[in-house]
């Protein structure tokens, strides 16, 4: 007797499984071209309509979020941002906030010669001068002189501090800023 194979070799598919499929059933698609090109019209309206809806619901809302936030922080990072009508007294009291710590900060370097004198000015205060004074300026408290203590040389908006800067200028700095502060109604 023979030996037969209990499971004969499987017939191995020219293509990928939805291809296979259509190639075996085509004489069928054939004979009915319109059901089937109407079938496949509303697959792809349903399709699309569902993939559109999702899109809509989950992805923009999130990326449309991101995008007003990071827009929102490079305003307030380059002091662009607008200042609200009703906002004089916040800035007011955060610039006051901000006078006093200048003034403490240039009592601890009292000459302003002290190692890290710079790199701390940097990184405590120089943004918020800045941010300060461009809100400061949107209210209507322009100064030339807190504008000269801080070297502006550029209308980009940014800021060059002087080579020399020490407590003085600092002090100055606060100074400044608190009787615009106080400007302010």
């Amino acid at each position: 007797m023979q030996d037969e194979p209990e499971n004969p070799p499987a017939k191995k598919q020219p293509w990928p499984f939805p291809i296979n499929i259509l190639q075996e059933e085509w004489p069928e698609v054939k004979r009915a071209k319109i059901s089937f090109l109407l079938c496949a019209l509303v697959f792809l309206i349903v399709g699309g309509s569902v993939i559109y809806f999702l899109f809509n619901s989950f992805v923009l809302p999130g990326k449309e979020a991101t995008i007003e936030s990071l827009k929102t922080r490079v305003e307030i990072l380059n002091g662009t941002a607008p200042v609200l009508p009703g906002s004089a007294s916040q800035v007011k009291s955060e610039a006051l906030i901000l006078a006093k710590q200048m003034f403490e900060f240039s009592k601890t370097y009292k000459y302003g010669i002290e190692p890290y004198f710079q790199e701390d000015y940097q990184h405590r205060f120089a943004l918020r001068v800045d941010n300060m004074r461009n809100s400061l300026d949107q209210l209507g408290q322009d100064s030339s002189n807190l504008d000269l203590f801080l070297g502006y040389r550029t209308t980009q908006g940014t800021v060059f501090l002087p080579s020399g800067i020490d407590s003085n200028i600092v002090y100055q700095v606060a100074n400044e800023i608190q009787t615009l502060a106080n400007n302010l109604k």
